[in-house]
């Protein structure tokens, strides 16, 4: 499919994914089907950014760069991660002492281990092929347990449920790749994303017709009051040169829902989300680009500034301006 947004000048395809979503309050499942709402419109700008290491301009405007730097006051973010796929090291068990204990230092005391499975999905020309894996898991949190620190073989994740202003994520999540990086040299990035979770709950007297896009409110009630609306979903996928982005949207009647992958979550969600009582609308961006490069500290910081500025420019086309004034 061939599509227009704006000043991202690439082909990009949209496809339908079934996902499987839980309640974080009440451990309830959920099944989402996929819909597909319009494409969020971007800003244009004259001046614009390349994601470092892409072959393909995935072109960021001057203005997306600095949503990634704002800060809403009661912003809905509840849940965001960044992510670095590096070069494996086999054998991390004699490097675990040392990592520990630098982990320690950066405020993250809290250590397990865990076996998870993982999978891949990975596309050619002969097809997809989907392999499956034991990773063996080291997770390092804070005290509070509002911030994470996830290590396996060949990759990193940070975590944290308190999301601060943008230059204090990537300065942790860089010092987390530098302890890494310490003890273990990272030769090459092969994919580096990030993902933010947003529960969109409005005040009391709002509806969230106030909050949201129509795209995104679906279809509640159809039976006349007969039957209780359980979810609306929706999921688009954008190519843009190298770069993939991916929205996911989930209507719940009551509580939060996190996706899959995210379940069960490693971290406390502040009081407020789950607290609500009413319509919420869970908004999931990811963000990330898939290209082998040279690793630098640099390169990955401005590459996540320019994700979020993609994340950003998505979110702001799904809600309303009456949204980000109650937010501000």
């Amino acid at each position: 499919m061939r599509g227009d947004i704006g000043e991202v000048e690439s082909d990009f395809r949209i496809e339908p994914i079934a996902v499987e979503w839980s309640a974080v309050s009440s451990g309830q499942s959920l099944f989402a089907g996929a819909a597909l709402p319009s494409p969020p419109r971007w800003r244009t700008a004259s001046d614009r950014g390349t994601l470092p290491g892409c072959k393909e301009k995935c072109k960021v405007t001057s203005q997306q760069r600095e949503m990634a730097m704002a800060r809403l006051s009661q912003a809905p973010v509840c849940f965001t991660l960044a992510q670095m796929r590096f070069n494996p090291l086999l054998d991390m068990k004699p490097l675990l002492p040392g990592l520990q204990n630098a982990f320690r230092k950066a405020g993250f005391p809290d250590y397990e281990k865990a076996q998870v499975q993982d999978f891949e999905v990975r596309q050619d020309p002969e097809g997809v092929s989907v392999n499956h894996r034991t990773v063996e898991r080291h997770v390092f949190r804070n005290k509070g347990r509002t911030a994470a620190i996830l290590l396996d073989t060949g990759a990193l994740t940070y975590e944290l449920t308190d999301y601060p202003v943008f230059s204090d994520f990537s300065k942790s999540f860089l010092t987390a790749l530098d302890i890494v990086h310490e003890h273990r040299p990272i030769e090459y990035c092969d994919r580096l994303g990030m993902r933010m979770l947003d529960a969109v709950q409005p005040k009391a007297g709002d509806s969230m017709e106030k909050y949201v896009i129509s795209q995104v409110l679906g279809l509640t009630d159809l039976s006349g009051g007969m039957a209780d609306h359980h979810h609306t979903s929706t999921e688009s996928l954008y190519r843009i040169g190298r770069c993939t982005l991916l929205m996911r949207t989930m209507r719940v009647p009551n509580g939060i829902v996190a996706p899959p992958d995210l379940v069960p979550l490693r971290l406390n969600i502040r009081p407020r989300f789950l607290e609500h009582r009413g319509d919420t609308v869970m908004i999931d961006g990811d963000c990330f680009q898939d290209e082998r490069c040279d690793f630098s500290p640099v390169s990955a910081e401005d590459g996540l500034r320019n994700l979020k500025g993609y994340l950003s420019s998505a979110f702001k086309a799904l809600v309303t301006p009456h949204a980000l004034e109650v937010w501000e």
